[in-house]
């Protein structure tokens, strides 16, 4: 159930992000957004620490 709800979770931030990026922009043919999306899903999982944004030992320095 908690990874369902975190699933969520990460959809709903995503439609968040693309709703204000592309909302602003007013049309989905702006490749700068497209491409901020597209760091924003991909570098967890590309980090060379395999730090996350929910990672805690990348927060507490270790």
């Amino acid at each position: 159930m908690l990874l369902v709800r975190a699933f969520a979770g990460l959809v709903f931030l995503f439609a968040t992000i693309s709703v204000v990026l592309f909302g602003s922009a007013g049309t989905l043919h702006v490749g700068r957004a497209w491409m901020t999306l597209a760091v924003f899903l991909d570098a967890p999982r590309r980090s060379p620490s395999g730090c996350g944004f929910t990672t805690r030992r990348c927060w507490n320095g270790a």
